[in-house]
């Protein structure tokens, strides 16, 4: 079963908590360095008079289900007056000024790699080689994801980060309630494919931090430029935190850019 992974840095003193107390932090979009990631807008812009109608109608019927009748019908009418939905300009002032802001300051991603091979990993995200990453398997954190946050409506889902080449209009009419919220987080430009990025997307998570219990530790893998001094302190706590979690070493491949990776313990 494939394993995915985080990428840390020892000698920040915040990511050393991800050994030391299983600790981890779910950003914000506000700190990431992909201006287009989770800003996507839902292209109501591009929907016909009668789709936009229709939108507003399921807006009202998931919003506001105990509305029947001819009220339903006011409240249609009164909200299709009163939104965005046949202003481009509004909605593009709206998305930036309220849909954005709303994100950055609600939602809380927590994310991983798809590998530990690809060397740009190891250079962006885990201080040029110096740091570290931590596997878990990808099926067994899905398992465990809801009881860790022990907050009802809180957690989302663990999602497959989709990679394309141009920027994608999202019709509203053609997705499910949850792709309506999904898919903006979790589609970015094909230049960070090699990524291949699975992110944990919570409700009301940003700049909060995650712990996940020791048993879904799988491994954990020094960097190839790690000091020895770093690399002991790293073995101390897992031989006394953790149970038989392997350790395992990158080198720099004999003849080829790439890593391998030794078994340390």
């Amino acid at each position: 079963m494939a394993n995915i992974y985080k990428f840390r840095d020892w000698e920040n003193d915040y990511h050393k908590k991800v050994i030391d107390e299983q600790l981890f932090f779910c950003s914000s979009i506000s700190n990431f360095n992909d201006p287009f990631d989770s800003t996507i807008p839902i292209d109501y812009a591009g929907l016909t008079p009668e789709e936009k109608i229709e939108a507003v109608e399921n807006h009202v019927t998931n919003n506001y289900p105990e509305v029947l009748g001819p009220e339903r019908l006011k409240l249609i009418e009164k909200v299709f007056q009163e939104s965005a939905i046949d202003n481009p300009e509004e909605l593009k002032k709206n998305h930036e000024e309220v849909v954005i802001l709303k994100i950055e300051n609600e939602i809380g991603i927590l994310s991983f790699a798809g590998n530990r091979e690809h060397i740009l990993m190891w250079s962006h995200y885990a201080n040029s080689h110096k740091g570290f990453c931590v596997g878990f398997n990808k099926e067994e954190l899905k398992k465990s994801i809801r009881p860790l946050l022990k907050t009802e409506g809180k957690l989302l889902k663990l999602y497959d980060v989709e990679y394309q080449k141009s920027y994608p209009k999202i019709n509203p009419l053609k997705i499910t309630p949850e792709e309506y919220f999904s898919l903006p987080l979790t589609i970015k430009s094909n230049v960070w494919g090699y990524e291949n990025e699975v992110r944990l997307i919570f409700k009301d998570g940003a700049n909060e931090t995650l712990k996940i219990e020791k048993e879904l530790f799988q491994d954990i893998t020094l960097g190839c430029r790690m000091s020895e001094d770093h690399q002991k302190e790293i073995l101390e706590i897992v031989n006394s935190e953790f149970d038989g979690l392997p350790v395992y070493n990158a080198k720099l491949s004999d003849d080829e850019f790439s890593l391998t990776f030794d078994k340390v313990q």
